[in-house]
Formats: C-alpha cells, structure tokens, sequence
C-alpha cells in the first residue's frame, strides 16, 4: 500500500486481504459464527455432501480464500435440489459455512447425509397437507435457506448441539430424534426445537 499525496494506492494481495476481511466481518454479523470460523473464512472451505434419496455424493471446495467457486457452487445446488421434481435453486451458502463449522470441531471428514434440502413449492405443500404441525407452509426449505441432515457416525442430540454452536443464537435448529436428522435454517430469527 502507498501513499502518494491524498491518494492511497492498494496493492491486488493488499485488496483480496481486505475483501476477505471485510467478508469475515459480513458472516460473522449475519450469522455470529464463532470466532474459529472467522479466523478461516479468508481461506478455502470444503464440504462434503451425501444425498440419501439420489445417493449423489459431492466432495468440493466451495470458498476459495477469496469468493465462492461458481462450479462448486452449481454442484452442491444440484446436490440439493427437490429430489421429487429434479428441480434445483440457488442455496443460501450460509448453511454451507454453517456445516464446514460443525465439520471443523467434530474434526471429521465424513459427509453430512441430507436429508431435505430445496423443496420446491409443490413438494412442500404435500408435505404439509400430510403432515401440518410438522411442515409449515412457507418452509425456509422452499427458499434454499434450509438443509435437514445426519451424520451416521454421530449421534443426533450431539449433531443439534454443534449446530446450535456454529448457528451461534442466528438461525434455526431443529432436532428430530425419531427421524434421526438435524434441521439447520439461515432464517433471521433464532429458533430451535
């Protein structure tokens, strides 16, 4: 960086550092992620993602230190997409944050098994008709702010745990045991149940 007169010249490495920063700061504030997750988030982030209905499996680096991967990106929303009607939609890569968090402390590699992802108008509401106190009718699930997940490896009271940990007090949790998933929402206010 210099200084030539009132004019400040920033260097490319000098920016990227500043944008990453700045994007840190952004997450943090949407989302209080713990302060171990924002020390990484100028660095490359990886997730690993299991669909049970379509048995897809995607293995991607989604952040490269500096933005989000269009590519990864695309995969992970396929990966996600409403499994009954095969149609995809942009995802809120909050939660993706959210499940590189949890994989950091649970020091895993495994995947997280989705469960739910996307749902698209149609399936949502056939869900709700068949079950209404389960299933709200405008589901985060339906606006790609939403991904119910396990990991067989842990137990699901102890996975809705790190969830609550990485959401930090934004967002929703919900805890299934029954079913054996984990609801995670980048909805605005926190909820768990």
């Amino acid at each position: 960086m210099s200084n030539k007169g009132n004019q400040i010249n920033i260097d490319r490495d000098s920016r990227r550092n500043i944008l990453c920063f700045g994007l840190a700061a952004f997450s943090a504030s949407i989302l209080r992620v713990p302060n171990t997750a924002i020390a990484d988030a100028r660095f490359s982030q990886h997730v690993s993602l299991y669909n049970v209905h379509t048995d897809e499996k995607v293995e991607t680096t989604f952040w490269d230190g500096s933005h989000f991967v269009p590519e990864a990106v695309s995969q992970i929303e396929w990966l996600l997409r409403d499994w009954r009607t095969n149609q995809a939609a942009p995802i809120d890569m909050r939660l993706m944050l959210v499940l590189r968090s949890m994989a950091q402390k649970m020091e895993t590699s495994s995947p997280f098994h989705v469960i739910s992802g996307f749902r698209s108008q149609s399936t949502n509401l056939m869900l709700h008709d068949n079950d209404p106190e389960g299933v709200p009718e405008q589901s985060y699930h339906m606006y790609g702010m939403a991904i119910d997940i396990r990991l067989p490896e842990i137990e699901t009271e102890k996975l809705r745990d790190l969830a609550l940990w990485a959401t930090n007090g934004n967002g929703g949790v919900g805890y299934y045991p029954r079913s054996d998933f984990v609801h995670i929402d980048t909805g605005r206010l926190h909820r768990k149940w």
